[in-house]
C-alpha cells in the first residue's frame, strides 16, 4: 500500500528513506544478521524514547539525504520512524516521529533520535533489544 502518498517501491524499501513535501520516512530492519553487510551497522533503540540508526556506508553527512535527517527540524522535515524486528518480517511498525539530536562518524554515520512518543511496554518487548 502507499505511505505517505509515497508507491511502496523496492527502491525505497531498499534505501530505507523516502521524502514526500515535509514528511520523510525512515524503514529500518533491527535485525542485519541475514543481510551481511560486513559493516557495523547499529540500528537499535537505547531507551523507551532513543533510537541509534546507522546510514548506508554510501550516505555521507554533507549529502543531500544526509543533511535533509541533520537538519529536520531547522527545516520542519518531520522524521517518521517505521521499524520491523528483521527481514523474515514484512510488516514495518509505525514509532512515531523522531528528531535527531546527536550523530557521528561518516559512511556510514550514526544518528541518535529521540521519539517524540516514547514506546509502549509492548512495542519495547517487540522491538528494544533482546
Amino acid at each position: 500500500g502507499a505511505l505517505y502518498g509515497m508507491e511502496h517501491n523496492p527502491q525505497f524499501q531498499q534505501s530505507g528513506y523516502s521524502t514526500n513535501g515535509t514528511d520523510a520516512v525512515l524503514l529500518v530492519t533491527l535485525s542485519k544478521d541475514t543481510m551481511s553487510t560486513g559493516q557495523n551497522c547499529v540500528d537499535a533503540f537505547d531507551a523507551h524514547d532513543r533510537f541509534t540508526w546507522s546510514s548506508q556506508s554510501a550516505t555521507a553527512p554533507e549529502s543531500k539525504r544526509g543533511r535533509e535527517i541533520l537538519d529536520a527540524l531547522a527545516t520542519g522535515m518531520r522524521l517518521h520512524l517505521w521499524v520491523r524486528p528483521n527481514n523474515k518480517t514484512r510488516e514495518f511498525e509505525y514509532c512515531g516521529l523522531i528528531a535527531p539530536i546527536s550523530h557521528e562518524g561518516s559512511k556510514p554515520r550514526q544518528v541518535q533520535f529521540r521519539l517524540l512518543t516514547p514506546l509502549n511496554d509492548d512495542a519495547w518487548r517487540r522491538l528494544g533489544p533482546a
